[in-house]
């Protein structure tokens, strides 16, 4: 242990002894005799015979705290499109935080190691130039210390260029993707003009590729003319005419009924499609409504409606067969109407609409008269 001896302030006690008090005593202290020896020291005291002196005694002790001082470079380039890292540091008790102010060039970043260093590293995605940037170091000692510093992007740049195809093809109904590529430095960004189909979504993936992908709406066929552009600042900016052909599915349409159990009940009616369905609205019940005619015409008051107590659907013959509640009267004529419109009427297997109007445009019911005489051989529906 080391000793120091401080301001000491001598005077004789009533005993005759000569005494020495310290002038501070917010530290460790201790008493010992004139001809005593410091501890630590090898050396006698150089007081008086009889006095007393009170000395204190300086521990190992950490270092003062002191302000923060950023001591790295204030300057560093990266080179276009190539990794590089730089480590600020610092130096200060406590250890310093770091953070930064100022706009990043693209792809580096600044990351504070919470050691006395901060790391700024990536892949400089940018034009070329001067970025300026305030580097701050702070611990709670005043002042904090900042510097300004030059983040210099060099390399050589290249205007963009748009490498993939000019047109793609998708089926309505279905789902697709189409993936737009450029190539520049720094990396461009893509954009597109012109009206998308319901559906398609045009996306930047920030990395100089571009994704058309979605479904389009079942009723969305067509060509859609778009523009697709290419920027990063070199002049000059690419751009592409490009073609977007939707391709429409023909909606599905009711190629025939037959009609089974004349004398027995319940009746069952068995409509058959001219391609594969969606499941679920094919086995919806409320698709499917049965009514009377009379004179012609179909009785439409709710209460003469005959339920449908279920509808089940046949993936492998494309048929949906439907049983009634009531036993369907071989000497009468009905009427069956089949929802064909939207939201929930019978679509395709692409989600497009019945066509039950055999117009070759989805969204409409079918709607057909029979007798209860009907074929087992079932009755072709015309047009």
């Amino acid at each position: 242990m080391q000793w120091r001896l401080f301001g000491l302030k001598a005077h004789r006690s009533r005993s005759g002894i000569r005494s020495c008090h310290p002038a501070v005593e917010s530290m460790e202290s201790r008493t010992l005799l004139s001809t005593g020896t410091l501890p630590g020291s090898g050396s006698s005291s150089a007081l008086a015979p009889g006095a007393v002196a009170s000395l204190v005694g300086v521990t190992t002790m950490g270092a003062l705290n002191h302000a923060p001082t950023i001591t790295s470079p204030a300057t560093r380039a990266f080179p276009l499109g190539v990794f590089t890292s730089f480590t600020v540091r610092t130096t200060g008790s406590p250890t310093p935080a770091l953070g930064e102010t100022g706009t990043l060039p693209k792809g580096i970043t600044f990351v504070d190691n919470h050691d006395g260093t901060a790391t700024l590293s990536g892949s400089a995605d940018a034009l070329p130039g001067t970025y300026s940037l305030v580097i701050t170091a702070a611990n709670g000692v005043s002042p904090d210390a900042t510097q300004n510093f030059s983040l210099v992007v060099v390399g050589a740049v290249l205007a963009p260029t748009i490498r993939s195809g000019d047109h793609a093809s998708f089926t309505a109904g279905s789902a697709g993707s189409f993936v737009v590529t450029a190539t520049g430095a720094p990396t461009p960004a893509l954009n597109e003009v012109g009206a998308l189909p319901r559906g398609l979504t045009f996306v930047d993936n920030h990395d100089g590729t571009a994704t058309l992908a979605g479904t389009p709406a079942p009723d969305a066929g067509g060509t859609y003319p778009l523009t697709i552009t290419a920027a990063n600042g070199v002049v000059p900016a690419a751009t592409q005419s490009f073609v977007l052909d939707v391709v429409a599915v023909a909606p599905a349409r009711v190629l025939r009924l037959q009609r089974f159990g004349v004398r027995a009940q319940p009746t069952r009616i068995v409509l058959t499609f001219d391609e594969p369905l969606n499941p679920t609205a094919a086995d919806l019940k409320s698709n499917n409504v049965f009514r009377p005619v009379v004179r012609g015409r179909g009785q439409n008051k709710p209460r003469q409606a005959i339920r449908v107590a279920s509808a089940v659907y046949d993936p492998a013959t494309r048929t949906v067969t439907l049983t009634t509640s009531k036993r369907l009267n071989i000497n009468r004529v009905y009427q069956i109407t089949v929802n064909g419109l939207a939201p929930q009427g019978l679509t395709n297997q692409f989600g497009s609409l019945l066509d039950g109007q055999r117009t070759g445009l989805p969204g409409s019911n079918f709607v057909m008269t029979f007798t209860g005489k009907a074929s087992l051989k079932g009755i072709p529906v015309s047009g």
